[in-house]
């Protein structure tokens, strides 16, 4: 299955048994405010933001992005938990 990334920076094709989820963290410290949710075909790719998280705390945010992150990766992997 392909899926259209179309952005006005940039657009193409994924194949969704390649891609990988990514969550990066917002540090407050660089003054992010929310934490974003990337694919990326590999270790050596560039991240895609596909949405990013905005609901209150940003801890909480943080850890959902994780959580989303480690679910679709490990559903990507045949894995049930």
């Amino acid at each position: 299955m392909k899926l259209n990334y179309n952005k006005h920076y940039a657009e193409g094709e994924f194949d969704m048994d390649t891609i990988e989820l990514v969550a990066l963290p917002a540090r407050p410290s660089k003054h992010e405010r929310h934490p974003l949710i990337c694919i990326t075909e590999g270790e050596h790719c560039m991240n895609f933001q596909i949405a990013f998280l905005d609901f209150g705390s940003l801890e909480d945010e943080n850890a959902m992005a994780k959580e989303i992150e480690r679910r679709w990766n490990l559903a990507k992997k045949g894995g049930a938990q």
